[in-house]
């Protein structure tokens, strides 16, 4: 997600446009998605290969719950 907008009023959102498909308005907690920053390059990357991005991140995901 490309952030356009941040509210903090005693909770952090975070609100702006997936740079994936260009949808919009998405937003999350910034204290529960755990947000993470990601470089313009390796967006182009994903949106190539977005099914494989998406596995690798459920398995680091998983990996850090354990």
């Amino acid at each position: 997600m490309l952030c356009t907008e941040i509210d903090d009023d005693g909770w952090v959102v975070l609100s702006g446009v997936s740079l994936i498909d260009g949808t919009y308005p998405r937003s999350c907690d910034a204290q529960h998605c755990e947000p993470i920053r990601i470089p313009a390059e390796e967006v182009m990357a994903i949106k190539q290969d977005l099914q494989g991005y998406s596995r690798r991140r459920k398995a680091e995901l998983d990996a850090s719950s354990t």
